[in-house]
């Protein structure tokens, strides 16, 4: 833990005295840029984030670097943004080691994550209510280095936005587009509601009432996880898609098109100007509001008042002049859960079980195929038992058919052991 300080220092003071007139002072073309991001005016803050720097970790997922991370505990518990993981997770600490990280827990309301690497002697951050952050309260980002991420400032306090205030996830003009509108459901399903018309989802065979079941062999549960999933393919790339449409499964082949400019509004076009914003950014049942300038590759690691404590969790780089953080005492509350693996985190892709089953359903519709026809084509003169022996084929692959079904359901749905 970090001690607690009653004052702040004379250098915290006059880092803040400086920044001020930094902010005040507009640059000009040709002299050196002192904005308050730069290495000059951050350089100031290096005292502030000296303990907290020690307690925030890089997030590598793929061998890529996608996200900071907060310690939470001594023993390798570590808590980052959820939406950024993909793969192989690795973890490096401030003093440089590369340690391997297990994915705990997935708490996707707030778009937190709870990651466990093997280490001991590890100094988790100094906790602080967002509530004693109030507007205009001074706040950095800190890295695992002895720099600052960014700085500035709370711009609004702690809240609890309404439900159709913000997106949740930042429109991708270069991502993948099927041309379907989900129906909205209390249980979150992906079903459709609505076809766009000459889209790939209408060339491909789709139909409003359609629930998808997987994309690319990807299973998608819910309504964010469809949509996560096809921002995440090309333009261009062919797709298989598996839909439940009444009692039946289907599956159709889709290539995707581009995501279409005309379909964003004016504020998300202005938000999208010079700014790479988060995927995950809204939809959050409470936020603390800033206005560092964070990458979305800087998300997930603690928001420090200039004592080094943290009131947050930084999670989305939402707008151009806008970033949001999970207020500390919200993450707080979420940490044993996560730990205990409450929020354990779904498998993406189907295991060899549900492949299995998912095969042997397709050859048993072929083969009922064949012997409905096989039936048809039966003539007048056709003998009775040979009739007989058709028709009992196509109950017996009815049967086969409704048993193997409800193996699927229950290898998709396996009931998690309770805990104590």
């Amino acid at each position: 833990m970090y001690p607690v300080r009653q004052q702040h220092s004379w250098y915290t003071v006059y880092a803040l005295s400086f920044c001020l007139l930094v902010l005040q002072v507009p640059h000009v073309p040709g002299q050196r840029n002192l904005g308050r991001n730069s290495s000059a005016v951050t350089s100031a803050f290096r005292e502030v984030v000296a303990g907290p720097s020690e307690s925030t970790v890089r997030i590598i997922s793929d061998d890529q670097e996608v996200a900071l991370g907060a310690i939470v505990s001594a023993d390798g518990y570590i808590v980052t943004k959820a939406s950024e993981l993909r793969g192989k997770l690795m973890v490096r600490l401030k003093d440089g080691r590369k340690l391997a990280a297990k994915l705990i827990g997935v708490e996707e309301a707030h778009d937190l994550a709870m990651l466990k690497i093997e280490a001991t002697g590890l100094k988790p951050v100094t906790w602080l209510s967002s509530k004693e952050a109030e507007v205009g309260t001074w706040v950095v980002a800190t890295g695992p280095t002895s720099e600052p991420v960014a700085i500035g400032v709370i711009s609004v306090p702690t809240r609890k936005p309404a439900p159709l205030e913000m997106p949740k996830t930042a429109p991708k003009t270069n991502s993948g587009y099927l041309g379907i509108v989900l129906e909205p459901n209390e249980e979150n399903k992906p079903i459709i509601g609505r076809i766009t018309p000459d889209s790939p989802a209408a060339r491909a065979g789709l139909r409003p009432g359609d629930l998808v079941l997987s994309v690319g062999g990807r299973m998608v549960k819910t309504t964010d996880r469809l949509i996560a999933t096809i921002q995440g393919l090309r333009p261009g790339q062919t797709v298989s898609i598996e839909v439940q449409r009444g009692e039946e499964e289907k599956e159709f082949s889709a290539k995707l098109d581009r995501f279409p400019l005309d379909l964003l509004s004016r504020g998300e076009r202005m938000n999208m100007l010079g700014s790479e914003l988060s995927y995950r950014l809204g939809g959050f049942p409470v936020i603390l509001q800033h206005d560092l300038l964070i990458k979305p590759s800087d998300c997930g690691g603690p928001l420090v008042n200039l004592d080094g404590k943290t009131v947050g969790i930084n999670i989305a780089r939402a707008g151009r002049t806008e970033s949001y953080a999970v207020p500390a005492e919200t993450v707080q509350s979420l940490l044993e859960d996560l730990k205990l693996g409450k929020y354990a985190p779904e498998e993406e892709y189907e295991d060899k079980q549900v492949t299995l089953l998912r095969q042997m359903i397709r050859e048993i519709r072929a083969d009922l195929a064949k012997a409905q026809e096989k039936l048809n084509e039966l003539g007048e003169n056709a003998s009775a038992e040979t009739r007989r022996s058709v028709e009992n084929n196509i109950l017996e692959l009815k049967r086969q058919l409704a048993k193997t079904q409800e193996e699927l359901t229950k290898a998709r749905n396996p009931r998690k052991p309770t805990r104590n």
